[in-house]
């Protein structure tokens, strides 16, 4: 065997070409100058060259190593940002390079030209026009003379920037769809399903193997196939579809409650030819929903037991401190009285004094005792109903503020008790509210009624309650007056009106069957 060949050292050869003197060789005349058809072919073969690299969006390239001169296609100039008539080095070439891969490329480049082979490198471009950064895929191939010295090397060079943004994202988005807990499933227009991934597998209990290649009408229940074509043809019309609220199948036959969400899958030339949905198990959500909703009714349903229990014992209280400390006190001044009179006439002068001092006692506490109870449960409410109660409320009101009243009944006013005590404590809380927080003057109090429902509005000319204030958690009058009306289905809206001051409404539903009515 003969013995291989010793690789010339490439710097050696650089120097040989740049300081030795050549021979003058001969060109021929350029091309346009020569009208042959074999100059035609050359001319029509290198356009077309030319063309296929504009398409591929594939430049060439090549350099001379005994002259260090690199030659690239127009195609490659277009890519680099560069004049097409680009005469350069190497290594003036290499300065297109990103500076963070300039290295590793021309390590790459001379780890071929010892090797007599060929190399593939993807590394960053600087484009010279915009500054744009660019990432290109380069091949080249060491071409050598009949002794095996390397001569030339000849290249490929390829933006591959948007593969790559969209490999980045192929990556992301099957990173999304392994780690996502929500089932995601690729199909066509026509149903067929492309991809499946594990939340899918957990959601419906099909693995990927068994399931893709299968229509997704096996996923809708046999009364709901109809919705799941109608599903497929607004997404290939372009629509985007938000948490649809639907009911699909196991491969157990159970159903479970979905959202879905479905977008568009479309091709290069932006035509719909698929569809991605993403379903999200709305069965633990819809339990803890109605175990919420149970409980807030339970608790709701407490608490109007518990007002009620209340107001029955507040009732209670005020009726025995009316009828039993009320009589007893009465009792107690008609016998101080009558000890009075008994007393002999010599001795009943010195005692007037002391009697008569216990005697205004009496009256002070007899007085107590009948504001106490009607605090407690105002007679008037249960005797002549809420219209009455209403304006002997305002009326008290005003006597102990000092605050203009204008109340405003066209009509008496009927219902049950249990709404005539809600709305009467709620008017009590809005009053409240004005002397403790509004600094108004006046009030505007209106109540009336029709067969559908019942309003009471309380208006006041002061400062205007804040956003905040309305909607503080800890503001327990106005959540006292909310929950007051739920019962009934009714609203109490709470507003700062345009010429100052706080409007409270109250709207309760009447009639329907409801256990009040109006006269």
């Amino acid at each position: 065997m003969a013995p291989r060949r010793k690789k010339p050292d490439r710097s050696q050869t650089t120097a040989q070409a740049t300081h030795e003197p050549r021979a003058a060789i001969a060109r021929p005349a350029p091309l346009e100058e020569h009208h042959t058809p074999a100059a035609d072919a050359i001319r029509r073969t290198l356009a077309h060259l030319a063309e296929v690299e504009r398409l591929a969006q594939i430049g060439s390239w090549e350099w001379d190593i005994a002259t260090d001169k690199v030659t690239c296609s127009a195609e490659l100039c277009r890519m680099l940002g560069v004049a097409e008539e680009l005469d350069t080095t190497l290594a003036m070439a290499l300065e297109l390079v990103h500076p963070e891969d300039r290295v590793r490329l021309r390590d790459t480049i001379d780890r071929a030209y010892h090797d007599h082979g060929s190399y593939l490198c993807e590394h960053r471009i600087v484009r010279r026009s915009d500054g744009a950064v660019r990432a290109i895929q380069s091949r080249g191939e060491v071409l050598c003379d009949e002794h095996g010295q390397p001569i030339r090397i000849v290249g490929l060079a390829q933006d591959v920037t948007e593969r790559k943004h969209v490999q980045e994202a192929l990556a992301q988005y099957v990173t999304l769809m392994v780690g996502s807990e929500d089932a995601i499933v690729t199909k066509t227009l026509n149903g067929t399903i492309l991809s499946w991934n594990p939340g899918a597998e957990r959601l419906y209990g099909y693995s990927a193997e068994e399931i893709e290649g299968h229509p997704i009408s096996v996923l809708f229940p046999p009364d709901r196939h109809d919705e799941g074509e109608g599903i497929l043809r607004r997404v290939g019309d372009g629509e985007h579809i938000e948490h649809y609220e639907t009911v699909l199948l196991r491969r157990d036959g159970s159903r479970v409650d979905v959202s879905l969400s479905l977008s568009p899958v479309k091709d290069g030339g932006g035509n719909v030819i698929g569809a991605t949905s993403i379903a999200r198990d709305l069965s633990e959500r819809r339990r803890a929903a109605e175990a919420l909703a149970l409980s807030e009714a339970q608790l709701r349903a407490f608490a109007a037991r518990l007002r009620s229990a209340r107001e029955s014992e507040r009732s209670h209280i005020a009726r025995e401190i009316h009828d039993e400390l009320g009589q007893a006190l009465t009792a107690l001044k008609m016998d101080l009285f009558s000890l009075k009179q008994s007393v002999p006439e010599p001795l009943r002068h010195p005692l007037r004094r002391k009697t008569d001092q216990m005697a205004g006692l009496i009256d002070q506490m007899v007085d107590k005792v009948r504001t106490l109870a009607t605090e407690l449960r105002p007679a008037v409410l249960d005797s002549l109903g809420l219209s009455a109660a209403v304006e002997w409320a305002v009326r008290q009101f005003a006597e102990r503020t000092g605050i203009e009243c204008i109340l405003d009944v066209p009509q008496p006013v009927r219902i049950d008790a249990e709404r005539s005590t809600d709305v009467f404590r709620i008017l009590q809380e809005a009053l409240t509210n004005v002397a403790r927080h509004a600094r108004a003057s006046r009030v505007d109090v209106h109540l009336r009624a029709t067969p559908e429902e019942l309003v009471l509005e309380v208006h006041d000319n002061g400062r205007g309650i804040r956003d905040r204030e309305i909607d503080d958690p800890e503001a327990f009058g106005l959540v006292g007056m909310r929950e007051r009306v739920l019962p009934w289905g009714g609203e109490v809206g709470v507003r700062t009106v345009p010429e100052g001051g706080t409007s409270v409404t109250v709207c309760i539903p009447l009639g329907h069957g409801g256990p009040g009515s109006v006269g």
